[in-house]
């Protein structure tokens, strides 16, 4: 099978690997940090784990069930397993995904003699803002360069520090909405399946999400709300998800230059495709083709 590109990313990582970290009455440590590249039809019958699990996709998508539950994580996006719940996992494209896997495992340090005393009560908030199971989107700036510093640092301390801001900074953005969202009706997964379509039809032209709206006869609102709760990311997320993905085709494929792939993508600004590509996949256009020039693979 091809190499991951994240090994060599990776392999940074190790020093810090069965470190703990500790901030007020939390002890993290991270125990594991691997490349989770499969080819198309790959498959993780259901399991469980004790350690909490990070699955950061760069190409490609994965598909997750839990109990009567799933979702799809699309490149540029995660997903988060925490401990004891059971899950299965599936390769949905018809290429092969690639991305990276991080475990580790929160403790409650608070009986440490050298615990802050005054800052006790961290611990149970953290744990059950990040015991959902849920996918994510890499919603900003901050959030993605929190993710690079992590991989870019040299030293154990600093790798330390990015690794404990990256989740601080998730479960700020979590913390209000830690609670799983209801069950989806089928009207509902049938207006979704619909903007996705539209989606993926019309990316490579200036559409907007309200038009996507109005053509479900639906009022942009009410889709916008409907498509996050049921997909995990916003319309905008999935409408960049899919421009980024053809654009990592015609990188690999093609000898189009840059600012044509960006047009052909719907970016009719190079540089803002150029940077939007970067936070997605963590590395520039060129660097991404010269990696991965005439690997022609077929589109998901």
């Amino acid at each position: 099978m091809p190499q991951s590109s994240w090994d060599k990313r990776l392999e940074g990582l190790q020093k810090v690997i069965m470190k703990p970290i500790r901030f007020n009455d939390l002890r993290l440590t991270l125990i594991d940090a691997v490349d989770a590249r499969h080819e198309p039809g790959w498959h993780a019958g259901e399991h469980r784990h004790p350690w909490f699990e990070y699955n950061y996709v760069s190409e490609g998508c994965l598909q997750t069930s839990f109990g009567s539950a799933s979702f799809l994580t699309e490149a540029g996006s995660f997903f988060l397993i925490p401990p004891g719940v059971t899950h299965s996992n599936r390769n949905a494209g018809t290429e092969a995904d690639d991305g990276f896997c991080l475990r580790w495992q929160i403790e409650n340090a608070a009986d440490d003699a050298a615990a802050d005393k005054a800052a006790s009560n961290f611990y149970p908030a953290f744990l059950r803002t990040m015991s959902a199971v849920r996918p994510y989107a890499i919603p900003n700036d901050l959030l993605a360069g929190k993710m690079d510093q992590f991989f870019s640092s040299d030293s154990v301390a600093s790798q330390q520090l990015a690794l404990l801001d990256w989740l601080l900074l998730m479960y700020e953005n979590w913390n209000d909405t830690a609670e799983m969202p209801p069950a989806i009706n089928t009207r509902e997964e049938i207006l979704v399946r619909q903007a996705t379509l539209y989606l993926s039809e019309y990316y490579a032209e200036p559409i907007t999400v309200s038009e996507l709206a109005a053509s479900l006869n639906i009022s942009y609102r009410h889709l916008a709300r409907l498509f996050h709760r049921i997909t995990g990311v916003t319309l905008n997320e999935k409408l960049n998800d899919l421009r980024m993905n053809q654009a990592r085709i015609l990188l690999r494929g093609t000898d189009l230059a840059i600012k044509e792939i960006a047009c052909a993508v719907g970016f009719p600004n190079e540089f803002y495709f150029s940077s939007l590509f970067r936070r997605t996949a963590f590395i520039t256009p060129s660097e991404y083709r010269r990696r991965h020039k005439n690997s022609r693979l077929p589109a998901e």
